[in-house]
């Protein structure tokens, strides 16, 4: 319920303004001089007050202005109430903090429609006010949620990825040395182990990137690169990750040898697109890479023969977490291609897609040739 404060010195004034405000659902204090009526303002905080100007004491505007003064209550709408023609007062009123004004004699309807706007405005301001509150206290909490990320993050970083490495290379000396032994079926276990470190390291990886570009920290450097040497790059280390047998027809057909590229982002980009082309090909296929250039922009062209992605999973293919229904037990998160996605926009390029299920998928990747370095 609205409080409303009406101060002034002449009981039919306030005798009027009682019968104009009875029957809606407002609380109403009276207060006849100045003094008492910051009294009541200080106890009873209304939420409109309709301020004589002339009154014994303490004037109107010496009211209005220690009102003002205080940001306890400065924020509290004063409505003046004038004699009619009392521009200078008027004025003045505003000058000093007033909202509107009233004239007297009072007209009902005017009366009304005043006090409801400039309470409507006072409780939208009060919303926005607790709103604000809310929003600081959400915001600190995010604060704490990002400082916490940043920890788990940092922490991934070293104190995780370290011993997985470490395991990675252990099963791999195992694994040749076992074979060198003879000790066949103990050399397929080590080599076991070491896919299974490597496929779990990728995928923290993955979500160490994914947290990362969340809290906006993935800074883009783009350097003059050389595009050959790093597909070609791409290419060879893709042959150390999957037993798959598989040919990669890499075709260059551009003029251009270099290109200005946040080096670390391209590789990722380029080379989870092509990990998902061995991943999700059958057996002794083929993938073409492909390097052109058109309108000064570099262009990359990933295609396989593989599995393909059926048609009701192409629109959230980028979304985070989203896998097809048709990768059954193959390993994956579904982290890869929005992390792609948003490496592809701190480019200022696009990525594409075209893909029919059981016949392969073709990735375009097009990128500016040249950033500011």
């Amino acid at each position: 319920m609205n409080k409303v404060l009406v101060v002034d010195d002449n009981v039919v004034n306030l005798t009027i303004a009682r019968e104009i405000l009875d029957g809606f659902e407002y609380e109403i204090h009276f207060a006849t001089d100045g003094k008492t009526a910051l009294q009541v303002v200080k106890d009873s905080k209304p939420d409109l007050i309709l301020l004589d100007i002339m009154m014994p004491d303490i004037d109107g505007f010496e009211v209005c202005k220690k009102l003002k003064s205080d940001d306890t209550t400065a924020e509290i709408p004063v409505i003046f109430m004038t004699a009619l023609g009392s521009h200078e007062n008027i004025l003045k009123g505003f000058d000093i903090g007033a909202v509107d004004y009233i004239i007297k004699p009072f007209n009902e309807n005017e009366f009304l429609a005043r006090v409801r706007t400039h309470l409507n405005i006072s409780d939208m301001r009060s919303q926005i006010e607790l709103q604000n509150k809310e929003l600081e206290i959400k915001n600190n909490e995010l604060n704490k949620s990002l400082e916490f990320k940043n920890h788990i993050i940092a922490m991934s970083s070293h104190e995780i990825r370290r011993p997985m490495t470490m395991i990675a290379m252990l099963a791999q000396i195992s694994e040749k040395r076992c074979l060198k032994n003879g000790l066949d079926d103990v050399a397929k276990d080590c080599h076991e182990i070491r896919q299974l470190v490597m496929n779990a390291t990728a995928m923290l990886d993955e979500f160490i990137l994914t947290a990362k570009a969340d809290l906006k920290q993935i800074n883009f450097s783009p350097t003059l690169i050389n595009i050959r040497s790093l597909c070609e790059t791409i290419i060879e280390e893709s042959k150390l990750l999957t037993d798959h047998e598989y040919n990669i027809i890499f075709k260059y057909e551009s003029q251009h040898e270099k290109m200005s590229a946040d080096q670390k982002l391209l590789h990722h980009i380029l080379s989870n697109i092509l990990s998902n082309a061995i991943k999700y090909s059958r057996d002794s296929i083929e993938i073409e890479f492909i390097f052109r250039t058109e309108n000064k922009n570099g262009i990359f062209i990933i295609k396989d023969n593989g599995i393909g992605i059926p048609e009701k999973d192409k629109q959230s293919l980028f979304q985070e977490f989203s896998r097809a229904d048709n990768v059954g037990s193959i390993n994956g998160n579904g982290l890869g291609l929005s992390i792609v996605k948003e490496f592809v926009s701190l480019h200022s390029g696009e990525i594409e897609f075209e893909s029919q299920e059981n016949e392969g998928t073709t990735f375009t990747v097009t990128l500016p040739l040249y950033q500011e370095i």
